[in-house]
Formats: structure tokens, C-alpha cells, sequence
């Protein structure tokens, strides 16, 4: 737009200046999801406005409790680059009844703040049992011993008071064992007396003071068989036949072994395996 001044003359300088007269306030975020996420937060993602006049130096996000007694409502400030906010330090729900809130978003710039968006209601998390999703880690460590490691996916937000392991083997005829850990920062067990030689399954349940979770996915392995310690004393000169002789490793699992040895031969050892 162009000014015309008392000559008739036009002004690009002043259309600049009218321009800028005329610049107004940011337009109205749009809240595109809000969900609690957590006992005491809320998440809340929204679309920037369409409208900016100007470059928008931030966001406002505004919460109150839904059917409270008067309109007065925190706020948080977002970045400019940041379309989402995570509300914190909000009231805690009840295990069976979380807390209402209700949101809105508004944009600001060098001009000021615009206008808020609609009210949109929201949740904080319910507490609930926790949840183990993911299946456990086994390390077979030796022939009667596993070291178990898992990963929590949810603690129901009370925190956990126990882990059980389940363990069930060919042989037991599906009784199994249980193996309970009161650590609740523990993610960690090792098993032992195991039978050797044998297929397991194990699964992992959290426990909080809601419940017991499902049974998290299966892990299976199998145990090795029992290694077998053979040690041979030889004295004096060997003239002919088999002489047995061998010794155990961690990563080999012995039975026998033979080697032939004349007079004008050393005893030589070597490792046994199946």
C-alpha cells in the first residue's frame, strides 16, 4: 500500500511505516493431542498459528483445574521451535480416579501476546499394575547357573515392590520354580542348581502395591551337560597302549579322550570334548 501526500506525490517510505501500523498480534494455536503422562503431567501437542504477523518468539501454556471455582490459570512458556509441553507438578489422581484438567495455547510476539486457543480437558495417568513387555535376557554361565537380566517397559507409576521369576523346565511336569526379588531397583538375577542338560522357559512378573503384571514374553535355553573331571597319574615307562588323560574347561564340556604313547614319546595332554 502507497500513501499519497497533499501534492499527490506517493511515498514508498510511508508505506512501510502504514505497514507496520497495521501489524497485529499472532493468530490461534491449534491443540492437536493432550494426554497424561503421568500421575502428575500432562502432554500437550498443538499446530502453530497460520497467522504470525511477525516472527513468534514463544508459546504460552495455560492449565486449571477442570470445574474450578475461579478462572485463574498457571502457565508454562514453550520455545518458538517446540509445538509440544509436558505440564508437571500437577495434582495426583487416585488410584481409580485421575485428576481433570483443562489446556490452552497461545503464541507471542515483539507485539505481544495473541489470542488463546479453546479450552481442551485432559487426564492425568491413572496408576495402574506395571507392565514387562520385552522378553529376558538369559546367559547360560555354566552347566547349573544362568544370570537373568530384563527391562521394566511401565512401573504403573507407584514404583515396584517385587519381581518374580518364573522358571519352567521339560522335567518338571509344568510345576516349575519361582524366584521372587524385593529389590525394586534390581534388573538383575542369578539362578543356580539347575539340572544339566536341560530346556528351560522363564518369564518375568513386576509386582506394585496395585498388582501383579502379565507374565512378561519367554525366554528359552538350555543348561549343558555336566562336565565330567578325569585326571590320570602315570609313572614310570610306558611301552605301548592308551593312556586317557584331559582336563575341564569353562567352554569345553569333557568326557574322554585317548593317546598313544611309546617309549620315545612324552605324555601329551589335549582338552576332551563330546
Amino acid at each position: 500500500m502507497l500513501a499519497v501526500n497533499e501534492h499527490g506525490l506517493q511515498s514508498d517510505k510511508s508505506a512501510e511505516k502504514t505497514e507496520k501500523t497495521q501489524t497485529g498480534l499472532p493468530g490461534v494455536p491449534t491443540i492437536t493431542d493432550r494426554d497424561g503422562s503421568g500421575r502428575d503431567a500432562i502432554l500437550v501437542k498443538w499446530s502453530a498459528p497460520t497467522i504470525t504477523n511477525g516472527q513468534i518468539l514463544g508459546y504460552y501454556v495455560y492449565y486449571r483445574l477442570d470445574n474450578s471455582f475461579n478462572d485463574v490459570a498457571a502457565r508454562v512458556t514453550a520455545p518458538p521451535d517446540q509445538l509440544y509441553q509436558n505440564v508437571t507438578g500437577l495434582e495426583e489422581g487416585s488410584s481409580d480416579q485421575p485428576r481433570v484438567y483443562e489446556l490452552a495455547v497461545s503464541a507471542f510476539t515483539e507485539a505481544g501476546e495473541g489470542e488463546k486457543s479453546s479450552w481442551e480437558e485432559a487426564r492425568t495417568r491413572r496408576k495402574s499394575v506395571p507392565n514387562i513387555m520385552e522378553t529376558p535376557n538369559v546367559k547360560v554361565s555354566s552347566w547349573h547357573t544362568i544370570e537373568v537380566s530384563w527391562k521394566l517397559i511401565d512401573d504403573g507409576l507407584t514404583g515396584i515392590d517385587t519381581f518374580t521369576i518364573y522358571l519352567n523346565s521339560q522335567i518338571d511336569g509344568g510345576e516349575g520354580s519361582s524366584y521372587k526379588i524385593p529389590n525394586r531397583n534390581d534388573r538383575y538375577a542369578r539362578i543356580t542348581s539347575l539340572d544339566e542338560n536341560t530346556s528351560f522357559t522363564l518369564s518375568i512378573v513386576a509386582t506394585n502395591w496395585i498388582g501383579s503384571s502379565k507374565k512378561s514374553a519367554q525366554a528359552s535355553f538350555r543348561t549343558p551337560k555336566k562336565p565330567i573331571y578325569l585326571r590320570v597319574w602315570v609313572a614310570g615307562t610306558i611301552t605301548g597302549g592308551v593312556v586317557a588323560s584331559c582336563w575341564y574347561s569353562s567352554r569345553s564340556y569333557s568326557t574322554t579322550s585317548s593317546i598313544k604313547s611309546s617309549p620315545s614319546k612324552k605324555i601329551r595332554r589335549r582338552p576332551c570334548h563330546t
